[in-house]
């Protein structure tokens, strides 16, 4: 997760990410979000396109003695790839 954040970073250094909500129950944690940024740099290969990117991300986190025990992220890299140029529009 370290080296594909820092590889996103590159590829979209102005990132910005909005809580759009967070819901606790018990031991888990889900924070929904949405990500946007300007595909200014190399991203998974490649290279900058100038594309604007809009995508909605969750991410679900459970706790174990007020320490992180294990997070899963979703996001959409099928419309950020798309959007960069890197596959074909679904049609």
């Amino acid at each position: 997760m370290i080296d594909f954040n820092a590889e996103l970073f590159v590829g979209f250094p102005r990132l910005e990410m909005s809580i759009q909500g967070i819901v606790a129950e018990g031991n888990n944690v889900v924070v929904m979000g949405h990500l946007s940024g300007t595909h200014d740099g190399l991203f998974l290969g490649v290279p900058a396109s100038g594309a604007e990117v809009s995508v909605p991300d969750v991410t679900i986190l459970t706790f174990r003695d007020r320490q992180i025990l294990e997070m899963r992220y979703f996001t959409d890299l099928m419309a950020v790839m798309t959007s960069i140029g890197a596959l074909p529009p679904n049609e």
